[in-house]
């Protein structure tokens, strides 16, 4: 038996956690990415804070995403997929999830904090740029590559800042090309 895309079996999960996409948080792992390069992943004093930076940054781009889901709901409610989103579909009402957006900006940064100022300020910044891109940059060209493209590279970044891992022109150089490669090749796989 095949199912269509208008079909989708309900999920267990409940839907303020939907709402948080955890299958998106995948992309955090990048924040193991300068404690690995560096060979220094497995040591306490580096792994502990690499963990946190990951929690702290699930946290965040959770935030992010529901916030997203409640600009875009809408045109999401009209997609074969999107509709199926907890904002989208009716399983999480508007101010519901800007609450828990809240509520996750709050603890993440807090996270962020107590692992160490430069880790905060990385996270700030992460959340303050894609902010700007759900609100105002999604519908620029160029500036919507570069803007999601920084938030896989702040994440990289935030292993080193979050470990205090001096982080090389090379890794950065090699961060920053490889986002953007990414990103670029997810649009044009879109088109």
């Amino acid at each position: 038996m095949t199912s269509t895309v208008s079909e989708r079996r309900p999920s267990r999960l409940p839907a303020w956690f939907r709402a948080m996409r955890p299958r998106q948080w995948i992309k955090n792992l990048l924040v193991f990415a300068a404690p690995a390069a560096s060979g220094r992943l497995f040591e306490p004093g580096v792994l502990v804070p690499s963990l946190w930076a990951f929690v702290a940054f699930c946290l965040v781009s959770a935030s992010i995403y529901m916030i997203n889901d409640v600009r875009d709901a809408e045109a999401d409610r009209l997609h074969p997929t999107k509709r199926f989103r907890p904002v989208a579909s009716g399983d999480l009402s508007a101010p519901t999830a800007v609450a828990l957006a809240a509520v996750t900006a709050l603890a993440g940064l807090t996270i962020g904090f107590l692992v160490n100022v430069p880790m905060v300020v990385t996270l700030a910044t992460y959340w303050l740029l894609q902010l700007g891109y759900s609100l105002w940059w999604k519908e620029q060209p160029i500036i919507d590559l570069a803007m999601v493209a920084s938030g896989f590279l702040l994440r990289a970044i935030a292993g080193g800042v979050a470990t205090g891992i001096v982080l090389s022109q090379w890794f950065l150089l090699v961060a920053s090309f490889g986002s953007l490669f990414m990103v670029a090749g997810k649009r044009y796989s879109e088109m």
